[in-house]
């Protein structure tokens, strides 16, 4: 059976800390909070970006959001207070990273031109 959905992941201490800082990262409020220790923002067609209050393994996550615009989501977030690190350019595109409050790499990579 083929996979329909991909949903990316973070563990946070704090829900509400965190949630303030992902609305802010994807510019708008989570499209779901199914559970109290759980917020989810939606990215139709397949897929998603769940933030999950966990203290034991927050801050060891990972995840990397591809954007249609590198530059001007890069301006949206400096606009909005989020710091990001050196751009770096690779093989297939161009990518920086960013730290949520509790120290969970994001990657915000461009789509790659093929």
């Amino acid at each position: 059976m083929p996979v329909t959905v991909s949903l990316a992941a973070v563990a946070v201490a704090d829900l509400a800390r965190a949630k303030e800082f992902y609305s802010r990262l994807f510019g708008r409020p989570a499209d779901l909070e199914p559970m109290p220790s759980l917020a989810q923002w939606d990215f139709p067609p397949s897929g998603g970006f769940q933030v999950v209050e966990n203290a034991g393994t927050a801050g060891a996550s990972m995840a990397t959001l591809l954007v249609s615009d590198f530059d001007d989501f890069l301006a949206r977030l400096h606009r909005s207070g989020i710091a990001t690190g050196e751009v770096i350019t690779g093989v297939l595109s161009r990518l920086t990273r960013i730290q949520d409050p509790a120290a969970n790499v994001i990657t915000i990579a461009e789509v790659p031109a093929r």
